[in-house]
Order: structure tokens, then sequence, then C-alpha cells
């Protein structure tokens, strides 16, 4: 158990003791705030790091010492070093946010004082410590980095600052910069811009080859990109800065069919200090580059490219020495290349080729191809997703990854031989399943929980043996619930607007819930495509409060979501929208044929996506009593290109799917109750969403409720309790 673990269990335990013993209380927002019970029965997989000297031991960090952990007995087997004996560690380290092992035993990474920037980049000072020496030395002395590597022979550590690389001799500790180009908003070198790092979810464009001899990057030139503002609100009478006129944050941000970064791949090779430019741009147009990936083959570099409209990508093996491209594998799809292709990518150790995943077959499945780009085989089939690949162990010559089954709504974990000789699923019970792959790839962390029984972390062999409990939260919550009401999900389905296909749903009822009453109802949903909401998985969220109240809660995955094929998924291609909505009205018909559903109190709610959803369906639809939009997209034509375009083209091409489906368009037919949020400072679904939706509102005289966060970013982070608190009072005062 993690120590963040270790002391949330103490608070909820404290609240236990402090609950009465005369009855159960419902669960309200307050308790799964302020008391933390929202992580009642939640277990963390990823707090361990493989110790590089010790495959048979983990790294932990309790704050005041880094110690290795044994795999097989979950005890300390010895302490690495103490942050007190580390010199000035109190003056310089500050507030340490990770430790991670180099590959030389005797280098660890600090990261302290880290600042985000976006969703998945940060800022932050970094320190090499040697243990031998125990000597801690500032990775540079100009400002905070970010994308820090270290070679795998702990010689060199390559870092990113103000779009520039540099590269640093660990044992001379001496710095040059490989980019001298990188200007804001203008060139990045190494690090994702807005747009690649949002939709392609990367957070780093470097990466060192395998004998360390090469620091392959991605450049992104966004001189064309257009900016984006947004005022920032900061008045304090002390700032000298004129306090009375709001300040300003620009940056590029490419909405759909407008320009994006002109992107190019380099090479530097250490020994010689020359960079060059690979040759692999796409001649027909604009394309993409959301990863490259170091082959085991010496100066061979893989990198992935997409076209615009994202139906096509290649596989490019490029020569790093003579910069000659070769494209060994193409994907063709008829709407889009899902994300998960190529963030799942991997490259096999000794050239034995690369395992990719394909929706050829209608469903998303694992295949093995040489390095030529010859399908050597394919790895699993069936009417079924694979969701992840997890890692490989090449002693084994086996595969382990994450399927959508036995139904869409649960996952398995497989180890899988890739001579086809043997498979094993890990764990004997239905429900949801993810792993961490450990010990050198000989041991899989595995989680495991339902939407009614709460994590447990095990410790398995590749064969599937059981080695020892890491941490079960049952008993916990078992504890606390009996003195709280925790309220069970129900899984059901209803049937689409078609009249045929089943979607998933899963419904919370009230407290001693009779079907002799009528209740009204709550929908949350967030729709976009490929997500999934309805999981047999154990969460703990504000529906046990919504329930608490009265209110039946219904979570519904209508046509577009993910885990249940392409053909199911891709419906909704060019058209955004359309069918989801639908999908959302014919579910509040069939819920209010219930006899003990109150048919006109029906109320949906989302945020991002799922927020253009409860706009869209209120002006498309008189079922609604209420809705509440959290940080709603009201037309896409406000939205990037790469998540637009992936599923609408550009407006161009497709200017009545941006503009039949948008909540904009239709604002004049809203009907019911809609309550809007945002926040002012969002960088990803920007404000100007909502002001653009409620100017035609108000033109169309239509009556609404609205709710701004001043300097408040797309997920509201500072003001979550809030936020809920203020939903939960306007569901009460309107539905």
């Amino acid at each position: 158990m993690t120590i963040y673990m270790q002391r949330l269990t103490f608070l909820i335990l404290q609240l236990f003791c402090t609950v009465t013993l005369l009855a159960q209380k419902s669960i309200s927002l307050d308790n799964l705030y302020k008391d933390r019970l929202m992580w009642l029965g939640y277990a963390y997989i990823d707090a361990s790091v493989d110790m590089p000297s010790d495959p048979e031991a983990y790294m932990a960090f309790d704050g005041e010492k880094v110690v290795a952990m044994s795999y097989a007995t979950g005890k300390e087997k010895y302490t690495v070093f103490s942050i007190k004996d580390i010199p000035d560690s109190e003056t310089l380290l500050g507030n340490i946010t990770s430790i991670q092992p180099t590959s030389n035993a005797e280098q660890y990474l600090i990261e302290c004082n880290t600042a985000s920037i976006y969703r998945h980049s940060t800022v932050a000072d970094h320190y090499i410590y040697n243990t031998h020496y125990k000597t801690l030395t500032p990775l540079s002395k100009e400002g905070r980095e970010r994308c820090v590597e270290v070679s795998d022979n702990g010689i060199f550590a390559a870092f990113v600052r103000d779009g520039n690389i540099f590269l640093k001799k660990l044992r001379y500790n001496s710095t040059s910069a490989i980019t001298e180009d990188g200007e804001f908003n203008k060139i990045i070198n190494g690090a994702p811009d807005w747009v690649y790092e949002e939709e392609f979810s990367t957070e780093r464009s470097l990466a060192f080859s395998p004998d360390n001899s090469e620091l392959a990057y991605i450049r992104y030139d966004e001189s064309a990109v257009k900016e984006f503002a947004m005022p920032m609100y900061d008045y304090e009478p002390s700032n000298t800065k004129s306090p009375e006129y709001p300040g300003e944050y620009r940056y590029k941000y490419p909405k759909a069919g407008e320009a994006n970064s002109k992107v190019s791949v380099h090479v530097y090779d250490i020994l010689t200090r020359q960079t060059k430019e690979m040759q692999v741009a796409l001649e027909s147009g604009d394309y993409y580059i959301p990863r490259i990936y170091w082959t085991s083959i010496p100066h061979k570099l893989a990198v992935v490219r997409l076209n615009r409209r994202q139906n096509v990508m290649d596989i490019l093996l490029v020569d790093t020495q003579s910069t000659v491209a070769e494209v060994i594998y193409t994907d063709k799809d008829k709407c889009y290349i899902d994300e998960s292709v190529y963030q799942n990518l991997m490259f096999l150790p000794n050239g034995k080729g690369f395992l990719v995943l394909s929706e050829q077959s209608g469903y998303m499945q694992l295949y093995h191809y040489n390095m030529q780009g010859v399908l050597v085989k394919q790895v699993t089939s069936g009417n079924y997703d694979v969701m992840e690949v997890n890692g490989y162990d090449e002693q084994s010559n086996s595969v382990i990854y994450t399927v959508a089954k036995p139904l869409p709504t649960q996952r398995r974990i497989c180890v899988t031989s890739l001579d086809g000789k043997r498979n094993v699923n890990i764990g004997d019970k239905d429900g949801y399943y993810d792993v961490k792959v450990v010990a050198d790839s000989k041991m899989l962390m595995v989680r495991y929980s339902t939407a009614n029984t709460p994590n447990v972390i095990n410790l398995y062999s590749l064969d599937g043996k059981l080695l020892r409990n890491i941490e079960d939260e049952t008993k916990l919550v078992a504890s606390v619930s009996s003195r709280f009401n925790i309220l069970k999900k129900e899984f059901v389905t209803f049937k689409a607007d078609d009249g045929k296909t089943d979607l998933n749903a899963w419904v919370v009822k009230p407290r001693n819930f009779s079907a002799e009453k009528r209740y009204p109802v709550f929908i949350t949903q967030y729709s976009g495509p490929n997500s999934q909401q309805v999981k047999d998985k154990w969460s703990m969220d504000w529906e046990q409060a919504l329930a608490s109240e009265g209110y039946i809660v219904v979570c519904v995955d209508p046509r577009g979501t993910g885990a249940r094929g392409a053909d199911f998924k891709k419906c909704t291609y060019l058209k955004l929208g359309k069918y989801e909505t639908e999908d959302m009205a014919a579910v509040a018909r069939q819920l209010g044929q219930l006899p003990y559903v109150d048919a006109k109190r029906i109320g949906i709610w989302g945020w991002s996506f799922g927020g253009f959803m409860s706009c869209l369906s209120l002006c498309r639809y008189d079922l609604f009593k209420t809705g509440i939009a959290v940080a709603p997209v009201t037309s896409w034509r406000f939205y990037d290109t790469i998540y637009t375009e992936r599923f609408m083209r550009t407006p161009e091409e497709n200017p009545s799917g941006y503009d039949d489906y948008s909540p904009i368009t239709v604002a004049g037919n809203l009907k019911g109750k809609l309550f809007i949020i945002h926040g002012t400072a969002d960088d990803n679904v920007h404000y100007q969403n909502q002001m653009e939706f409620i100017e035609e509102l108000i033109s169309a005289e239509k009556e609404f409720d609205m709710f701004t966060f001043p300097n408040q970013n797309h997920g509201l982070p500072r003001s979550r309790y809030y936020v809920y608190s203020k939903m939960l009072k306007w569901i009460k005062a309107n539905l």
C-alpha cells in the first residue's frame, strides 16, 4: 500500500469511528468530497518502479527515504538513501514530486516544484543524486525543465526548456544546446504543441537510441498556427502591473479546418554533434507524426505518420545515417484510425518485428509483423476489442494485453505466446482487471474490482499463478458500509433509437426504493467517440449523493462509444451528436414508461462532450425537464483540428455535419431548464463556446442559468466540491 493510500485509509477510518452506531447514514456530497469517501475502495496500481540493479525489487518513496521492496514478500529489503542525508536537501529540493532510478544504479532523478502547463505537460526542477558520491547536482540552473530523458547508460540527460533541447553529460556536469531556434508560439523542439499533447496524449517528443549514440526528436513549427487569447483576471491592488486591466494568455490553438504545426523528425548524433532531418514528409499534403519509436536495430527509427484526415497510417522505418525512410506497414480505414493503434505499437527486441493493433476485422485485434512489414501471425481474433498492449516478455516470447470481455463493460488480462502455443487468462472472476507489468516483465501487478466490489491488487506470475495479495480494500469498505449506506449499481440495457441495438447502462436507485412510488431520474453520460462510462468497475462518485436525495441515477453509453467493435463506435462518423442524442431521447422515453419513474422529471448532465450532449438533447427533444452542461462544446467549428477532423473531417468538407447538430444552430428550440458552467481560462474547450451559445439563447428569448469560474481551466480543479455542490442544489431546486 502506498503512503498516500495509508494516510487516506486512516482518514476514512477516522470518519468511520466518528459515525453514529445507531443506523446507516446516507452518503452526502460532503462525505464524498470533504471526508474523501469518493476514494473509498480505491487502490493505486502504478505506485512502484523496478529497481534497475535488482529485478526482484521495486522502489518506494515514503516522503523521507527511498527503499527497495521485495516483489515476492512486499517487505523492505534495504534502504537506498534518506532525503535527510542529501546535502542541502531542505534548501534545494522543496516539494518532491517523484524520484526515479536511472539505469545507473547509483543515480536517481529527483523532480520537485512541479507546475502544470496543460493537461499532460509540466515543468519542474530536476536534480541528479549520486548515492555513491552523495552528491546532489541540479540538471540546470537557468530555469525549470520538462521532458527529461536519461540515457540507458546513465551518461547523458536530455531536456527541453523554452522550446530548445539541451544535452547534459552527467559525469562532467557540462551542458550543450542541441537546438537554438526554440521560441514561444513559434518553434518547439522535443515537446509537443498544445493539440498534439491533448489529442495524441503525449507530453514528450524525444528519445535516446538503445545504444545511447543518438537522440531523436520531433520539431513543431507553429508559425502558421493562429493564436487564441484568454483574459486572465488577477486583480490585486498591490500589483504594480496595471491591476485595473486584466492580463492575457495567448497560445497556438488550431481550430477545425485551420493550419496545424509543420512537423519534422530530426536525429542528433552525440559523437559528431551533427543533426539530420529524416525524410518522412507526406508529399500529398498535411500529415501528423503522433509517435516515434526506436527499434532494436542499430540506427533504425520507426516513425508513425498519419494523413490529415487520419484514415491512413504509415509506419516508416528510417535509416538515421542516410535519413532515408521506407514504409513497412500501412493501415487504412473508411472512417479513421483509432488513436489506440499508435499508442500501443510495440517493437520487439532483437529485430523480431512489431506488434500492432488494427480494426481490419471489424474489432480491434493484435497482429505480429516482421521488420519487413510481412504478417507473421494474427495474435488475437474474436468479436471483442483488444484495449491495450501492456508488455512483452522476451524469455517466454509472450505478449501481455487487455481485452474487453466476456462483456464489453468488463476487462480481462491475457498472456499469449507469439507462437500460439500458450494462452493464459489472469484471474478467475468476471469483472474489471487492469495491470502493470513489473519485475523485468516476469510478474504482473493486477488490480481487480467490479461495480460493487472494491479494488484488490494481487501479484501474478506470467503463467497465471497467484503469488501474493498486495492490497485488499474489501474489509475497509465493509467496515464503512456498516455505517454508510453504499448504494449498489445495477446493470441494465436500453434499446437505441433504431429499436434493435442494445445500449449498456447502470442504474443506482434511492435508499429504500419502492416500485410503488414514482421517482425523478437523472441521466449521467459523456458519450464521446470511443469513450466508455458504463464499466463493471468500482467507483464512488456523486451518483451516491444524488440517489441519497431521492433520484434514480442512470448512466448510459450510446452508439459511438467504445469497446463494442468498429461499426458500433464509428456509426457517428461525420455527424457527431445525431445518433448520440437520438439514443438519449430513446432512453428517456423508455424510462418514462416505467411505473416507478416520473416521466415529467427526467434530467441529463455531462461535462465537455457530455456538456455538448446535454445542450443538444434539450434543444432537440422535449423530454428533459433539466440539463446541466459543464464546459460544453457548442460548435465543432470552435474545437481543435486533430480531435474534430478525426470524426468530422474539415468544416469545408462537411459543413452540414458541423452545423446541423450544433447547439448554437438549434438554440431557439431549447426546452426545459438549462444550467451552463464554464471556466474562463479553459484552454481546451474555449469559453467562446458558452458565449456564442448564450448569445443565441438570448436572441431567442430563452431562459437559462449559468455560472462562470474565473481563471479556471477545463477541469475546474480548484473548485471541484463547489461545482458539484452548486449542481446538486440546482438539481434539487429544478428537477
